[in-house]
């Protein structure tokens, strides 16, 4: 597996954390973010335009992406969405779903092509935190989105890995995750339709003795 890494969707503190984590276990990472932040490509999530542009920088910068983590933190997403406005639906809807589905399917057809690749859905969902309704029916979106993405695409060009943090630390996740990948048998839930949409929680260990993507 190609040891580059994009990181979209997350906040700046949740970026470094994911970043160091990366580089501790030999990655190197690019980040694409919606603000016009120092060493990140810009991200319009309302355009699919961008999409294909985000993966292009990305390529330039990395010479292929092995791995793109989507990541989608419900509880910042609340705070800038839960109230419910003709604004707030829709710049929700642009931030919290249309963005991930460009993104995913430019990033999906982008593996077929170069028959390798590794697509995480990352979700920060805390347990103890009551959602507004429009964050709820993103995060219904989202997860929905993601597990019939990794259902059908299990065993294509292009593997999908499912990933719930909860109330855990995004340190401790981004450890958990990378180390995860650097294993033999990482892959075997995008092999397996029956087991590609479930999500894992930090802590899970790959299976034994399967194939990496990219063979």
């Amino acid at each position: 597996m190609l040891e580059t890494v994009l990181i979209t969707g997350a906040t700046s503190k949740t970026y470094e954390a994911i970043a160091s984590a990366a580089k501790s276990a030999g990655f190197k990472t690019v980040v694409a973010d919606t603000e016009n932040a120092k060493n990140t490509i810009q991200w319009n999530k309302a355009s699919p335009i961008s999409a294909r542009a985000v993966v292009l920088q990305a390529e330039n910068i990395l010479g292929k992406i092995g791995t793109t983590i989507l990541y989608f933190d419900a509880v910042n997403y609340d705070e800038s969405f839960g109230k419910l406005s003709v604004e707030n639906i829709s710049r929700g809807i642009d931030s919290m779903t249309l963005g991930y589905m460009y993104l995913s399917q430019e990033l999906i057809s982008r593996f077929s092509q170069e028959n390798e690749g590794n697509l995480v859905f990352m979700i920060n969902k805390s347990e103890q935190r009551e959602y507004g309704v429009l964050t709820s029916a993103a995060i219904a979106a989202f997860e929905a989105f993601a597990e019939r993405t990794a259902n059908f695409y299990a065993g294509k060009n292009g593997g999908v890995i499912l990933v719930k943090n909860n109330d855990t630390s995004i340190e401790e996740t981004a450890d958990w995750l990378f180390q995860y990948l650097n294993q033999p048998g990482a892959q075997k839930n995008a092999f397996n339709p029956k087991a590609a949409s479930k999500w894992l929680k930090p802590g899970a260990k790959p299976a034994a003795s399967i194939p990496l993507f990219g063979r």
